[in-house]
């Protein structure tokens, strides 16, 4: 039982620090790119298309092939590398 307690322990410091890490990352990213479409201009308007240019081909394809593909290229496949893929694939994804 005291075995399962500490695992269970150490998979939620995993998950807190994955969900901490991709929460920071998509908010600069988001901050990031609201601050280029708030130039009227066009240089504005291209550096906010490239910027959001990542999360359209998220949109694009589905999770579960951009979840196969990174995992499968990988040679380190650790329990934090594929907790981080995992986070950074399913992501909330904005509905149009």
């Amino acid at each position: 039982m005291s075995c399962l307690l500490f695992s269970i322990r150490t998979d939620v410091l995993i998950g807190l620090a994955v969900a901490a890490v991709v929460s920071l990352i998509a908010g600069g990213w988001a901050i990031l790119a609201a601050h280029y479409r708030r130039m009227n201009n066009r240089v504005g308007n291209a550096l906010g298309d490239i910027v959001m240019l990542p999360g359209d081909i998220i949109c694009a394809f589905p999770w579960l092939a951009l979840l196969l593909l990174p995992m499968s290229m990988a040679l380190n496949r650790s329990t934090i590398f594929v907790a981080l893929i995992v986070g950074l694939v399913i992501l909330p994804v904005p509905q149009v």
